[in-house]
């Protein structure tokens, strides 16, 4: 028995309105009695529910009387439903009374623009539909074109674009100035970065003839500075020399790098429109000035050493009361020792002894030593030392500058933290409580599984918000510090002889200090312990 879904077509007599019911066959669908009942509605036809149930339930075909009054046959019957946004339109049809006219593929046609379905009307199944239909059966009989959203697109560069240019501090507290974070080396040819396009999407349309857009794609481009080559179709960065690669403001930039064994005698004064690299000593008396980064191996004695980047001392800068050394960028150095150095950034360095340092950031004097002793040390933001001054009262100044200014952010961030952590103070206990039950081999309604799993979920995220949001107020907490408040930290001893000064006001110590820090407070200069 072939499958049909029920059915049922009204039948007009002289003693009034029939409708006969087919039912079900095979693992066709079974008529549904609202599905009559509206239709009988849409003709005016009232029919007693309580029969009309019991006719369309029926298993067996049976034949009604649905009004005693006389009625003009109807003609076959097509309703449309818009279906999944309007990408899909299907009809359905029902057989008209006996003598009654039948749909063709025109009034097919012509009911449904009537009903605004003119796009994507599959032709051949209303051919199909003409010579062969089933009753009250669904047929797609409208398609629409799906849009196609684009994807992004996307560079990937093929080199480390996180350089810190900050020495490793290892276990013991030393810091170990010879192996440094600090160029990104590249050869000639080698490729630095590709560029996946991005694909436009595509316009789709509803069965109403609606145009559905896709998403705006931003264009992605490879950003080309100096000493590389971008492929023909654009898509391909590589480098035209051996040197050291960067990307900054978007653009891939290669610098070359001149290597040298010592800057004596043998070569005489360096002037370099790019990045130099020592691998001895700058020697007393002879200059190195780079437009990019200085890396230095060895010691830079009573020598100039200029660059636009950083300069970066393996040993240490000895400078014999001569020596000078500046950077636009950073300052890296094992020890300095009667030298004047400025940078544009900040000054890292294991030790400072009688030497006039200073930084448009900060001056940290760290590792095992990590004393700043006689000479001045003056920072827009922060001096850290293990030790100030000395035993023997070296005339030791430092100063730091403030740029107040408030932050938004962090007030809102400390009252979240603190309500996500009462939230995980009042959810562990009950996860806990219920991880114990489990584990003691009690079993739960799976509507409480469900919800613990839903709280440990829940629990999961609160906690990674904690830790993103302590990560953010940690950052904070540093710009904060940075840009309004000016610090002296003393993480060892501070003794007398040394003088301080933060923005106009100045104090200068007539005892030791230990572990402490330095801030201004009105019009004086108090003194904290560290925490």
């Amino acid at each position: 028995m072939a499958d049909r879904n029920g059915y049922f077509q009204l039948i007009a007599k002289e003693d009034g309105a029939y409708l006969h019911i087919y039912p079900v066959t095979g693992q066709g669908e079974q008529l549904q009695y609202a599905e009559v009942a509206d239709y009988l509605s849409s003709k005016g036809i009232n029919c007693d529910s309580i029969i009309l149930n019991a006719a369309v339930t029926s298993a067996s075909e049976n034949e009604i009387r649905v009004c005693f009054e006389k009625i003009l046959p109807e003609n076959e019957m097509m309703k449309c439903q818009i279906l999944d946004g309007g990408m899909q339109a299907t009809v359905r049809f029902y057989p008209p009374s006996p003598g009654a006219a039948k749909m063709n593929k025109e009034d097919i046609i012509k009911e449904l623009k009537f009903r605004k379905i003119i796009y994507g009307i599959q032709e051949d199944v209303i051919d199909r539909l003409v010579s062969d239909k089933e009753y009250c059966k669904d047929y797609v009989i409208a398609k629409g074109t799906p849009m196609i959203e684009g994807v992004e697109g996307k560079v990937e560069y093929y080199f480390d674009t996180t350089l810190d240019h900050k020495p490793t501090q290892l276990e013991d507290g030393s810091v170990d100035f010879f192996h440094l974070n600090t160029f990104c080396k590249c050869t000639k040819g080698q490729v630095l970065a590709k560029l996946i396009p991005e694909k436009l999407g595509k316009a789709g349309r509803n069965v109403l003839g609606e145009a559905i857009k896709p998403k705006d794609i931003k264009r992605v481009n490879l950003g080309a500075g100096q000493n590389v080559t971008l492929s023909e179709d654009k898509t391909i960065l590589t480098s035209n020399v051996n040197g050291h690669v960067e990307l900054s403001g978007g653009k891939v930039s290669v610098s070359c790098i001149l290597p040298v064994v010592n800057v004596d005698v043998a070569t005489g004064n360096i002037e370099y429109d790019g990045n130099v690299q020592i691998q001895g000593n700058v020697v007393t008396g002879f200059s190195v000035k780079a437009s990019g980064d200085v890396e230095v191996q060895g010691v830079v004695e009573g020598a100039e050493v200029i660059a636009g980047g950083n300069i970066i001392v393996g040993r240490g800068i000895n400078g014999m009361g001569r020596g000078r050394v500046e950077a636009r960028g950073d300052v890296i150095a094992r020890y300095i020792e009667n030298a004047n150095v400025r940078a544009g950034g900040c000054v890292q360095s294991g030790s400072v002894l009688h030497s006039n340092v200073s930084a448009n950031a900060e001056v940290v004097v760290q590792g095992k030593r990590g004393f700043i002793a006689g000479g001045v040390v003056r920072s827009g933001s922060l001096v850290e030392a293990k030790i100030l001054g000395s035993q023997m009262g070296a005339d030791t100044l430092v100063e730091v500058g403030t740029d107040p200014s408030l932050k938004e952010r962090y007030e809102f961030l400390k009252k979240r933290l603190e309500e996500t952590k009462k939230s995980i103070a009042s959810t562990e206990p009950v996860i806990l409580a219920v991880g114990k039950r489990i584990g003691r081999g009690e079993k739960l309604p799976p509507d409480q599984l469900k919800k613990m799993k839903l709280l440990s979920q829940n629990l999961l995220k609160q906690k990674d918000q904690i830790r993103n949001d302590t990560i953010e107020l940690t950052e904070l907490d540093i710009l904060f510090e940075k840009e309004t408040e000016a610090t002296v930290k003393v993480t060892g001893v501070a003794y007398p002889g040394t003088r301080i000064v933060i923005a106009d006001v100045s104090l200068g110590l007539k005892k030791e200090y230990q572990y402490c820090r330095f801030k201004k407070q009105g019009a004086d200069i108090t003194m904290v312990a560290i925490d």
